[in-house]
């Protein structure tokens, strides 16, 4: 696994939860 690929996730995840509140 690549750990930018990890973080590439998390932000990602990180983005929508931003965007939900």
């Amino acid at each position: 696994f690549k750990a930018f690929d990890c973080l590439n996730v998390v932000h990602k995840a990180v983005k929508s939860s931003s965007l939900g509140r």
